[in-house]
């Protein structure tokens, strides 16, 4: 049975409401940070060369998103949920709740309690998408059976670097770009870069070659392209930009970079995922992201100390409450003892007067 909502007090009910306030979206935040980063940098990992001249391969690994089932669930349904790759941005850090109803399948916050459109049918092959996940429904599930998903709370968990040799640190790029020997113009080739590191002739050599000061072909491509500087051109996987002024006849290589010792150019960009706008929709980088966690948790630490200091001050307050009406003050209850025990012996004299008195009675009526 669970009695998480029934309990609002003491040092469990303070335990639950800080798991619920700072842990739990706090676990959830860091998930997602690891998660943006964990693809990022398998991205463009695989975007490189190692010394050995193999592409790079993930460099991390985190955990799964995290799914339980309904203790009341009176179906055979399950879900099989997954981040979607490439989707990091649109995760949120909230968790949620799915629901059959007699309409379909509901996502909801659990947060806001806010209803998350989503689209796809649930099958395999068209799964319902939602915050960069993909969801598909297997069994039967009647109405009111849920499930709980959670997306990014178990990622950290998970968290491990696959990399063990220095020597599988893609640090060089796969291809290098250069000018012809026997250019006569200003143009310039830039080094290049990886955009598909999937594509079977990443690493064929090819020729630009410029028929004319504004028109260029490309080995295997019979088009004549036109000619702007500074334009991407891209070709099997890769991209490059040609700037300054060609000649006609001036040529440019992209071709596998045999030896990509002392290449660091993917490292670089390995280095600068740090920067790139990768959380929130694309707003925030993992540096921002960080540090509004950092200001967050601050923020939220700062309110717990006010209201802790607060609710000493009311504490305080009411314990000299309390003593100044039940607590003992010695010296007054030690004069209340003196003037007691003082009324005390006057009753006991007066109690021998009156003897006396009804003694005397007594013999004057027997005289």
């Amino acid at each position: 049975m669970d009695v998480t909502a029934s309990v609002s007090g003491g040092a469990l009910g303070g335990l639950l409401e800080f798991r619920s306030q700072m842990l739990d979206p706090a676990r959830n935040a860091l998930g997602r940070i690891g998660v943006a980063l964990s693809e990022a940098v398998n991205a463009q990992h695989g975007a490189g060369m190692t010394l050995t001249g193999a592409l790079g391969g993930d460099f991390f690994a985190v955990g799964d998103v995290q799914v339980r089932a309904h203790a009341s669930n009176a179906g055979t349904g399950s879900l099989s949920v997954q981040r979607i790759d490439g989707s990091a941005g649109a995760l949120t850090t909230a968790d949620y709740v799915m629901t059959h109803t007699a309409g379909g399948w509901v996502l909801q916050r659990t947060d806001t309690g806010a209803t998350v459109p989503m689209t796809g049918s649930g099958t395999a092959a068209d799964p319902f998408v939602a915050d960069g996940l993909s969801i598909v429904v297997d069994g039967a599930a009647p109405v009111g059976d849920s499930f709980q998903i959670r997306p990014t709370a178990g990622a950290l968990a998970g968290l491990d670097m696959l990399i063990t040799s220095p020597e599988d640190i893609a640090a060089a790029a796969p291809i290098v770009a250069a000018a012809g020997s026997g250019n006569t113009g200003t143009g310039a080739i830039s080094p290049g870069e990886v955009i598909d590191p999937a594509n079977p002739a990443l690493r064929d050599p090819v020729t630009i070659t410029f028929i004319s000061a504004t028109q260029y072909t490309i080995d295997g491509d019979p088009t004549v392209h036109t000619y702007t500087p500074g334009a991407d051109i891209d070709v099997n996987g890769w991209r490059v930009q040609i700037s300054g002024a060609p000649d006609p006849g001036d040529s440019f290589t992209v071709l596998d970079n045999s030896s990509g010792a002392g290449d660091n150019r993917n490292a670089l960009k390995l280095a600068d995922v740090l920067n790139q706008p990768l959380v929130n929709g694309g707003t925030t980088s993992l540096n921002g992201a960080v540090g509004q966690f950092v200001g967050d948790i601050g923020v939220r630490t700062n309110q717990v100390q006010v209201s802790r200091d607060a609710q000493e001050v009311v504490y305080d307050e009411s314990v000299e409450a309390l003593q100044s009406i039940s607590g003992v003050n010695l010296d007054e209850e030690a004069a209340n003892l003196v003037r007691y025990q003082q009324a005390y012996m006057a009753a006991a004299q007066m109690i021998r007067v009156a003897d006396t008195l009804f003694q005397s009675v007594l013999e004057a009526t027997r005289g």
